[in-house]
């Protein structure tokens, strides 16, 4: 588990489920599921989840072939 505040989390591929799942020392844990679609479409998902667990992330620029600068 990694440290975070008072607790710790986990992240985990589940591939016999098809599923990443994210679990907190405090015993919440949420899922989201592996299916076809976009890469971005996944990584919204997987924000909204780390902001509902109220794991913070951000900071990061990322960059696209294009040029355009999104920041998390």
């Amino acid at each position: 588990m990694t440290p975070y505040g008072d607790g710790a989390f986990e992240i985990a591929f589940d591939f016999i489920d098809h599923t990443l799942v994210i679990d907190m020392s405090d015993g919440r844990r949420r899922t989201i599921a592996l299916v076809p679609g976009a890469v971005a479409d996944f990584y919204g998902e997987f924000l909204r989840v780390l902001d509902d667990l109220q794991i913070e992330v951000g900071g990061h620029e990322l960059r696209s072939p294009h040029g355009e600068g999104l920041t998390l």
